[in-house]
Formats: C-alpha cells, structure tokens, sequence
C-alpha cells in the first residue's frame, strides 16, 4: 500500500467515531504482513477511534515480525490505541480448515516472505518473477469472513484492507454477508 493509502485509512478511520456515537469502528485486515500497513494507520488515528483491528496473517514468518513490530510500536507510542489490535494466525477463504498455503522465499536464499500465497500460481508467475519461489509448503488454518465475523460479534466492517495475493475471488465468495455490512474495502 502506498503511503497515500495508509494516510486515506487513517482519515476515514478518524471520522467513524463521529459518524457512530457509540459504535467505535472495526478493521479487518487480511493479509497483515508485518503490520506496517496497520501500524501507519493506527499511528495517525487518534486513540480511542478504532474498537477492533483484527489482522490475518497466516505465514508463521510474517506473523512473527508482526507481533515484534506491535510489541516495539506499543512501547514506542505508550497511549493504548494498540490495544484493539488482534493477530489471527489463519488464512481467510471460501471454506473454513486446513489448506495448503505456498511459502514464498527468493530463488537466491534471501529472505521474502510478502508473497505467500493459498492459491496455486499461473504459469505466468514464473515469468514476472523468475526470482521467486513458492514451493515450500505448510498447512494453515482457514476460515470465512461470513464464519469469523458472527464468532467475535462483529456487526458491522469500517474498513476491510485485503492483500490476500491472489486469493481475493475466496475472501468475496466466504464474505458476502460480511462484505454487505463493509463501509470501506481496499483490495491491493
């Protein structure tokens, strides 16, 4: 996401507090990464705007930055605004249990975890990234949108940030009772 983006998020954030006198807003991020994207934003909304940030990240790799990233950003900024935030070590699709997801890594040994992914790649993924892998493998929990959301008591989507590397067409076909209840969906 561009840092033009996280700036848009956190302004819609900002305002849904004022839109909802008590309801605070809730963000669902899938795809968390690292938690770079969530901690720009959560880093210009002011405390007390957002009730719930529940972040999917299923790769054990990038699910262990993040809880480092939000450990150091927590102490950094000492105010609370983090305490909403929730990691959720599961992928989200069309169907909830196990399913196989792709460790993406460089050809070269170098570290790159930001391209795992739970769908099978094109053969055209060779092609525009001749230095990437994707043939490790491990086996993730999955679930829907439409599963998670009633589970945690979640009514209501302020902003749904989705980088789910080609898994989108799932995230929509587990999600459309959630997706209906979404304000606000960025899909990168």
């Amino acid at each position: 996401m561009s840092l033009e983006g996280a700036r848009r998020a956190a302004e819609i954030l900002g305002r849904a507090r004022w839109r909802r006198s008590v309801l605070m807003a809730t963000v669902i991020d899938l795809g968390a990464c690292d938690g770079d994207i969530m901690l720009r934003i959560l880093r210009q909304v002011p405390p007390g705007h957002v009730a719930a940030w529940h972040a999917f990240e299923p790769d054990p790799r990038n699910a262990a930055t993040f809880r480092r990233n939000l450990s150091a950003v927590r102490r950094e900024l000492g105010d609370g605004r983090l305490d909403c935030v929730r990691l959720h070590e599961i992928a989200v699709s069309d169907r909830s249990g196990p399913v196989e997801m792709r460790l993406s890594r460089r050809l070269d040994g170098g570290a790159y975890s930001v391209s795992s992914t739970i769908c099978t790649p094109s053969g055209d993924m060779a092609t525009a990234f001749p230095w990437l892998s994707l043939e490790e493998r491990a086996t993730v929990e999955c679930v829907t949108l439409d599963a998670f959301a009633p589970a945690h008591g979640i009514e209501a989507v302020e902003l749904l940030w989705c980088d789910v590397e080609g898994a989108e067409r799932q995230v929509i076909e587990g999600g459309r009772k959630t997706l209906e209840r979404t304000r606000w969906a960025f899909v990168e």
